[in-house]
């Protein structure tokens, strides 16, 4: 397996390359240059992974941290998994017995702080899909011991929805890990450490068929040996999702973000 440090560990022999041994490396050249001041860096070209060593400041991460441990981390519960559907084909929630973090969903008055519009905005820009498109931002908290087991961040569900399927997983690390904590891509040979700043970009669809399932990013968190692990998710979905979910119409638990003029 190999493992994502704070430097990418492939470089670009562009002097004096030739044509043929250069064109598989374009996309990624591209991708760099483009982005250039997020640190980017390919771990995974099929299907692409790219880490973002430094897609935020240490600020704009502490400052999400900090409304996640709002009035003391009440707001964070234990983390849960689907045991069916129920009412109007919406998931059924129960505690998940594979995840053991703790969870919250940054909905109400999280939404709309300035850190967070930030970075619901940046994930927008190099995702190119809408805001609309995600669902409100998952906060996720791993103390010593916890982890969450092998799994897809697809639900089959939502196919037939008029939101669509995730399409994209966008993964915040807003903490620094002393140890443990590593997202691993299994089938991929490849795990992410976690860094204080640092994102991880991956698609939970095909390429070709973008309702499809890729099971190819199947992936798991590992454990947290020593420190505390605060993280975040924003799945970006295929059609416009808070519309959907005005609607009711996403097959899912989150709770509604308020509306873009509130």
């Amino acid at each position: 397996t190999r493992i994502a440090s704070s430097s990418p560990r492939r470089h670009l022999r562009l002097f004096p390359p030739p044509l043929p041994y250069l064109l598989p490396c374009l996309p990624d050249l591209f991708y760099y240059c483009r982005y250039a001041s997020y640190k980017p860096y390919v771990v995974s070209r099929d299907p692409y992974v790219v880490v973002l060593d430094e897609f935020m400041s240490a600020d704009e991460a502490d400052a999400i941290v900090d409304i996640a441990q709002r009035d003391g981390g009440k707001h964070f519960v234990s983390s849960e998994s689907s045991a069916g559907t129920q009412g109007k084909g919406e998931i059924k929630p129960v505690v998940s017995q594979h995840r053991t973090s703790s969870t919250q969903w940054c909905a109400d008055g999280c939404w709309n702080e300035s850190a967070v519009a930030r970075i619901r905005e940046r994930v927008a820009a190099i995702t190119g899909v809408p805001i609309s498109h995600a669902e409100a931002p998952q906060l996720l908290k791993y103390h010593p011991g916890q982890a969450f087991q092998m799994h897809h961040d697809y639900i089959p569900l939502q196919k037939g929805l008029p939101c669509g399927p995730r399409v994209y997983t966008f993964f915040l690390y807003l903490s620094d890990v002393e140890e443990g904590g590593h997202t691993h891509f299994q089938r991929l040979g490849v795990a992410v450490r976690p860094k204080k700043g640092r994102a991880v970009l991956w698609p939970s669809t095909l390429n070709e068929a973008p309702d499809e399932i890729d099971m190819r990013t199947v992936h798991s968190a590992e454990a947290v040996l020593r420190g505390v692990k605060i993280s975040a998710n924003i799945w970006v979905h295929t059609h416009n999702y808070l519309a959907a979910r005005d609607r009711t119409c996403v097959g899912s638990v989150p709770p509604a973000p308020p509306s873009p003029e509130q």
